[in-house]
């Protein structure tokens, strides 16, 4: 763990015991006014948060199980501990770079917003059935593995839900990353001042405060300047090992499988995110599905998608770069996504406008074999 995190981790220890001192001051009072409950409750919350923070600090990238999404409330930390501009960016790459590990731009990966959790009205069991079935059940996990009842499926296939919306609630973090990834991570040292006024746009997706975006402004300028950093890599692994499955997992994936499409009929049932596009390619190849089977049913989908063009292009940004002849449509669609993050608001309109005519440009280039959609799915494990 580096310095800046230790460091950060010391400062809210210090923070949480000057806390608990207010709170014993409380109750030392002995006053039991609606007031003095409140105070202590935020205080009391206050330092729950914070550790619950430490933990997530603290545990390894491997043991992760959660994208970090409170920027807003990292930037008032900051605001309250004397750290210097560069522990302040290090501390933001770190999470920046754990987030994209666990897989915030991946079109598979399951996520909980708080209040996207709360709120959610659950039919396949009460709150406390399925927080405790999150606790016992780890999400890397195929549904195969996991052996689960018809009780334990349902909340499964309900938190996926929760979770498809969870990624919607968080769509311009999503964006912010996307950002950050695209003109920081994967061009250091050789970053321009282009890249870094589109990397301070990412910050501010995120939710990061002004007054934080704009320390962050001169870290980078300076980076510019000097050129040290390491340029930074990122690795993908992928198995095509296809194992054999029993009879009862092929009852299972086509069981799963039933709830997208109607074979009886030969038909869509609903229109999909693309996490489940992403499953739903994952689940025929399993059952070994002919190439020209699943482009048929996929193009089925096609029809009746609206996955907003934003997403597609974040999300599926490696597929747009290697389609063959989209080089010039390519580059004219970044432009008007960079100038989108960099223009007030009437160009915003314009911009926003323009982009969406050229995305749909770079479709009608694209004959759709899916060949990048089947190489992506091959490495799930859902």
């Amino acid at each position: 763990m580096n310095k800046a995190l230790l460091k950060l981790i010391k400062f809210i220890k210090d923070g949480n015991i000057e806390i608990n001192k207010r709170v014993y001051l409380i109750d030392s009072l002995g006053i039991k006014s609606r007031e003095y409950n409140q105070i202590k409750k935020e205080c009391l919350d206050t330092i729950k948060e914070r550790l619950y923070f430490i933990e997530y600090l603290e545990r390894p990238v491997e043991d992760e199980y959660e994208v970090f999404v409170n920027f807003e409330e990292l930037s008032y930390l900051f605001q309250e501990m004397p750290l210097k501009i560069k522990e302040k960016f290090d501390i933001i790459i770190y999470i920046i770079k754990k987030n994209l590990d666990v897989g915030i731009l991946s079109p598979n990966n399951f996520y909980f917003n708080k209040e996207v959790f709360m709120k959610h009205r659950y039919k396949s069991a009460p709150l406390e059935e399925i927080m405790a079935f999150i606790n016992t059940y780890p999400f890397d996990k195929s549904e195969e593995e996991l052996h689960l009842s018809t009780k334990e499926k349902a909340i499964y296939d309900e938190l996926k839900e929760v979770s498809s919306a969870s990624f919607k609630y968080i769509d311009s973090i999503t964006f912010g990353h996307f950002l950050i990834n695209k003109y920081f991570l994967s061009k250091m040292p050789n970053i321009t001042a282009k890249d870094a006024k589109l990397t301070l746009q990412g910050f501010k997706k995120c939710g990061l405060s002004e007054s934080v975006v704009n320390e962050l402004a001169t870290y980078l300028s300076s980076l510019i300047s000097k050129v040290k950093e390491k340029k930074v890599t990122i690795a993908k692994s992928s198995s095509n090992i296809k194992p054999m499955l029993s009879n009862k997992e092929l009852k299972m994936l086509n069981r799963e499988l039933s709830y997208y499409y109607d074979f009886d009929h030969n038909k869509v049932i609903r229109a999909i995110s693309l996490d489940e596009e992403m499953h739903i390619i994952n689940i025929m190849q399993k059952l070994g599905f002919k190439r020209e089977v699943m482009i048929d049913i996929l193009n089925k989908f096609k029809k009746i998608s609206n996955i907003d063009p934003f997403v597609l292009y974040v999300r599926l940004y490696d597929k747009y770069k290697n389609t063959r002849g989209s080089e010039g449509v390519l580059k004219e669609l970044e432009g008007y996504f960079q100038n989108m993050f960099i223009c007030d608001e009437e160009e915003y309109a314009i911009n926003k406008m323009c982009f969406i005519d050229t995305f749909n440009k770079l479709l009608s280039l694209t004959d759709d074999d899916y060949e990048y959609e089947f190489n992506y799915a091959k490495s799930l494990k859902r």
